[in-house]
């Protein structure tokens, strides 16, 4: 699957990633991310940080031959592929006609490799459209107070501060909501040294 998360600063989206990224790992599904994070032991799959400028498909399905099991139903997910500011690697004009058609073929097969997807953007607009072509789903981030008054009314009632909304992206039809509140185990997870100072982490587990 090839999802969408897009939202602003502070509207819980690079949280979200990251606390999905956390559930893969501890489920034993390998994660490959462009932002690094903290493993512990709890984390049964394989965490590989790469950075965008480096992730090509070509290490993706090398990837998949070393680390997959090419013998299981290929809807099973056995890495989850995270793209943070999606929109720096498929930009709508800087985007490479070779690597575009590269990304696309990719792209278009990389349920056949066992891998999810989830692109990172504050606006799914900056992604080159042959890309924005393959998305399935959009998870829209909000902070509930930017609602005003229906925002603030919806903390007090469900205790919940952050919502993402799913939109079936081809008709940009909604699905359904996931509110959700920050927690510190998740924020620990965060690798500021290795933003800093990028190298790429691997974790086996």
């Amino acid at each position: 699957m090839l999802s969408l998360f897009t939202g602003t600063p502070g509207s819980g989206k690079s949280y979200h990633a990251t606390e999905r990224i956390d559930r893969c790992l501890k489920q034993g599904i390998n994660v490959i991310c462009t932002y690094p994070i903290k493993t512990n032991y709890k984390h049964r799959g394989l965490f590989v940080y790469v950075p965008y400028y480096e992730l090509t498909p070509e290490f993706l399905i090398n990837f998949c031959m070393e680390h997959h099991d090419l013998k299981c139903n290929p809807e099973k997910c056995q890495t989850f592929i995270v793209i943070d500011e999606a929109h720096l690697l498929f930009n709508t004009r800087g985007f490479d006609m070779k690597e575009r058609q590269k990304w696309c073929e990719f792209l278009a097969l990389h349920r056949h490799y066992w891998y999810d997807i989830m692109l990172l953007t504050q606006n799914d607009r900056a992604i080159d459209r042959q890309v924005r072509g393959l998305v399935e789903f959009n998870y829209k981030h909000r902070k509930l107070t930017s609602y005003g008054l229906k925002g603030f009314l919806l903390v007090a009632v469900l205790h919940k501060k952050y919502v993402a909304v799913r939109y079936w992206y081809v008709l940009n039809e909604k699905c359904d909501a996931y509110f959700f509140n920050t927690k510190k185990k998740i924020f620990k997870l965060y690798d500021t040294m290795a933003i800093i100072s990028p190298q790429k982490h691997n974790n086996d587990g």
